[in-house]
Order: structure tokens, then sequence, then C-alpha cells
């Protein structure tokens, strides 16, 4: 009688309920990627073509000269060199602990949670694409400039333009599509060869207006101007050194090669600004107005103080480099888009 109603009460209490979640994936998150195959070097060119230093070191520095002038300029990016690199310090960590596809957006899921992590993906997404567009528009920009720089013609070609900026698009895309460790070979190449090109021409600015360095505060038309608001200016030259943490899945040794590029890769490019402002500040002292209200004040310069060859190796040196910032920020969006989907 006992085991009939131990049989009876058994067979009445419900089964537990069988979970709708599989407890073993049946397909890796993060499959569809080439894991641990990119070397240091592919990672470095991650960082290092999204900051575009040779192509940003032609940009950025006279907006910072305009809202700081004199050598309030390079005191700005010396603050900012120095903010950044505490931003590093504080990525580090989670780079040297967590390889994730996401980067920032999946650092701050692992800490915070996804919804709070959603602000951090939306703004990578927001980001990377307008950084990728700014640069694919700054390449038909100064390639459009070549014919001006040559003498062929006096004024940009919206048409043309426009033409150059969807071949770029499509280079792109073939590029991409070859796999990241093509892109991250194509990335590097692009970017130290416009990293050269800019910094010699840089020195040879500097070499030629060697005999006003220091009369900037006087000679600039805005000598006293707001230190704060340019190192804001100064910082965005920056954006984009985080963008290796995307590839921490994809890395070799993720652990050694993505904290390294955080930190390494802010101080390269703090050198090649502090060469360019230097250089730039000086040189733009006593530039006329013409020069100055160009929508390429440097080439302008240049063409200006009779040496349109140094015109041209500017241009195509700029123009290469926003092509591979462009590649690289592409390459951090998709990233960030594939870990939201998945």
């Amino acid at each position: 009688m006992n085991a009939i109603m131990t049989s009876t009460s058994s067979s009445s209490v419900p089964s537990p309920p069988v979970p709708s979640v599989p407890l073993i994936a049946d397909e890796s998150p993060v499959g569809g990627l080439t894991r641990r195959q990119l070397p240091f070097v592919a990672v470095v060119a991650q960082s290092v073509a999204a900051i575009a230093p040779a192509g940003t070191s032609a940009v950025t520095p006279l907006f910072v000269i305009v809202a700081a002038g004199g050598v309030r300029s390079i005191a700005a990016f010396l603050t900012a060199l120095v903010v950044i690199m505490f931003v590093s310090l504080c990525i580090r960590p989670m780079a040297q602990r967590v390889a994730v596809v996401g980067g920032l957006y999946s650092y701050v899921a692992q800490a915070y949670g996804a919804r709070t992590a959603m602000v951090t993906a939306w703004s990578a997404v927001v980001g990377y694409t307008a950084v990728s567009i700014a640069g694919l528009m700054a390449v038909g920009l100064y390639t459009n400039h070549l014919a001006i720089s040559v003498g062929v013609t006096q004024q940009v070609s919206h048409v043309t333009m426009s033409v150059i900026v969807v071949l770029a698009a499509v280079a792109m895309a073939f590029v991409m599509i070859r796999g990241v460790k093509v892109s991250a070979v194509v990335t590097l190449c692009i970017e130290l060869l416009a990293v050269v090109v800019m910094a010699g021409l840089m020195v040879w600015l500097g070499y030629t207006h060697r005999d006003q360095p220091w009369r900037l505060s006087s000679a600039h038309p805005n000598p006293d101007g707001s230190l704060a608001l340019s190192v804001v200016v100064a910082v965005s030259a920056f954006v984009g050194f985080e963008s290796s943490t995307t590839l921490s899945a994809e890395a070799r040794r993720p652990f050694r090669s993505v904290p390294r590029a955080l930190l390494w890769t802010p101080l390269f490019a703090g050198v090649i600004y502090l060469l360019a402002v230097s250089s730039q500040s000086a040189a733009m002292a006593g530039a006329p107005d013409s020069v100055r209200e160009s929508s390429t004040p440097l080439a302008a310069l240049f063409l200006a103080d009779g040496s349109p060859f140094a015109a041209v190796i500017l241009d195509v040196g700029i123009a290469t480099s926003f092509l591979a910032c462009a590649l690289a920020s592409v390459n951090a969006l998709v990233r960030v888009l594939f870990t939201l989907g998945r």
C-alpha cells in the first residue's frame, strides 16, 4: 500500500521545464570570423589607420591654431595627448582580460549589462559611420585637388569628387571581401606611406619658415584664443585609437597585441601632431588671406610658396591616409554591427 501511494504521489509531481535555449550552442557566437590569425602589426595598423595621423595632421592642427592662437596650440595637443593616455590606461585592463569582437560595446556589456551598453554600441555605430563617410569625402576632395595643384583647373569639381568617392568605396569593399588580413596589410602600407610623406613635408615646412616660429603670439589673428576649446578639438584628432579592440577575437595574441596598440598608437600619433602643429603654426602666421580661406589651406600654402610639387605630394599623402582611415573605420563598424546582430 505504501509503495502504491508513493508511486501515485510521485507521478503527480510535475516534471521540471525544459529550457528553451540549449545549454550548448550549435554555432560559435563569433562564427564567420578568422579567429587568432592577425599578428601584432595588423592590430596596430587598425588603430593607426583609424586615427589617420597623416591626414589628420594636415587638417586638425589648423583648427586648433585658429581656436587657440600662438603657441597655445602646442600646449593644446600636449594636454590632449595626456587626456587620451589616461583614457587608454582605463581601457587596457579590459583588453588584457577579455577578447571580444564588439570592442568598447562588449566591455561595457560585460560590466553593466546589455541594455546599458546599447548607448555605447550606437555611439560606436554613429561614430565609425561618420568617420568612414568623412574619410571618403576627404579622399574625393584631395584627389580632385591634384588638378588644382598641377595647374589644370582653378576649382574643385563636385562631379569628379563624387565619382572618386564611389570608386574609393568600391575599392574598399573589394579589399574587405578579400578578408581582414588583406585589409590590414593594405591599410598598414597605405598609412605608413602617408605618414612618411607627411612627416617629411612638415619638417620641410618648418625649415622653410624657421625665421618666424615664435612670433605667433603677435602675428596670429587670435593669439589669446580659448585653450579649453582647442583641447577639445585636439582630442578629436585621436578618435579611433580604440578600434583595435574590435579585432580582439581575431588577433593572434589578443591579451598582448591589443593593449600594446592602445598604448603605443596615441603616443605615435601625438608625436606626428606636435610636429605638424609646430610647423604649421609658424607657416600660417604669415600666410595670406587666400590661404586661410581655402578649403585645403595647407596645400594652398605650398602653392603660395611656389612649391606645386610639394602640394601634389601633400594631396596624395592626405588622400591615401584618409582612404586607410575609411577602410579601418568600416572594419570596426561591421564588427560592432556583427556583435549587435549576434
